[in-house]
């Protein structure tokens, strides 16, 4: 049995017309106030407020079997950060990485009906985008990002085609340290039999 090829990628753009780029195999997405994939560690950074919580345009990622000649079946699609600690403390008192959650409290949402263009918008700290629960009409509420597996869809795929998405999005406050902050490791599980 051949293990079948599963990659993550980055959706961006409108609705009608998204953009799927590819983020497996370490290509590097960045928390930016921009709705594009990014690898640019110097454009459209994210500005720390003077005041309240500056967001970053929230990032919505899916997993794609794009190879599965056996036909094993995929499910439990789960994912997580590595540790974080080391960044929320660079973030200010209130910053985070937050994940999106829908009305039945799962952080996967279908592509088909779900997915919401990230938006943004000029205040008194710059340009920022819209916290997750005000500017995405499919997220409900937001946690703390998990660093250990969390479940985002358990359908089965059995030949090729896509995963439920999740969401991400960065909060910056006010006492937020000045810089670059290192690579974070996102990570992405499923079972396959």
């Amino acid at each position: 049995m051949a293990a079948a090829t599963v990659v993550v990628k980055e959706i961006t753009g409108a609705v009608e017309s998204k953009t799927f780029t590819l983020c497996s195999g370490g290509t590097t997405s960045y928390f930016r106030v921009s709705d594009a994939h990014d690898n640019s560690a110097s454009s459209y950074k994210m500005p720390i407020p003077s005041a309240g919580i500056n967001y970053s345009y929230w990032k919505s990622f899916i997993t794609e079997v794009t190879a599965n000649s056996s036909g094993n079946t995929l499910d439990n699609w789960c994912f997580y950060l590595s540790d974080y600690s080391g960044w929320i403390s660079k973030l200010g008192s209130s910053g985070a990485i937050k994940a999106g959650k829908n009305s039945t409290g799962s952080y996967g949402m279908k592509i088909s009906t779900k997915y919401v263009q990230s938006t943004g918008q000029s205040d008194s700290n710059g340009w920022a985008g819209i916290e997750l629960t005000a500017g995405h009409a499919n997220v409900t509420s937001v946690v703390a990002a998990p660093t250990a597996a969390a479940q985002y869809d358990a359908t089965p795929i059995t030949s090729t085609g896509s995963s439920k998405f999740f969401v991400l999005q960065l909060h910056i406050d006010t006492d937020a340290t000045f810089g670059e902050l290192g690579a974070l490791a996102a990570h992405v599980r499923y079972d396959e039999s």
